[in-house]
């Protein structure tokens, strides 16, 4: 019933919930405490992303740490870069 957590639909917990145990009607209980504060899960990354994070964004991030480019300049490559990963 509970044995993997509370379910997410309503529907199902209003139906488990006559035949729970101490502990997991304080579970469900619980849970309809905290879901007040959640928020929506964050949508996923994009494709290609740990390309660009690893290939792109890390060694311009780099290059504008030790001031050999500069966060304009590597504005416009990371751009131009993303773009042709992304056309691919």
């Amino acid at each position: 019933m509970a044995e993997r957590g509370v379910p997410i639909s309503k529907k199902v917990q209003l139906a488990l919930k006559p035949l729970l145990t101490p502990v997991e009607k304080e579970m469900f209980n619980f849970i309809s405490v905290v879901e007040k504060y959640g928020a929506p899960t964050p949508a996923p990354d994009p494709e290609r992303w740990q390309e660009i994070y690893n290939n792109v964004y890390t060694p311009l991030y780099d290059q504008i740490t030790y001031k050999k480019i500069t966060p304009e300049e590597a504005a416009k490559k990371f751009k131009e870069q993303v773009m042709q990963i992304l056309k691919r």
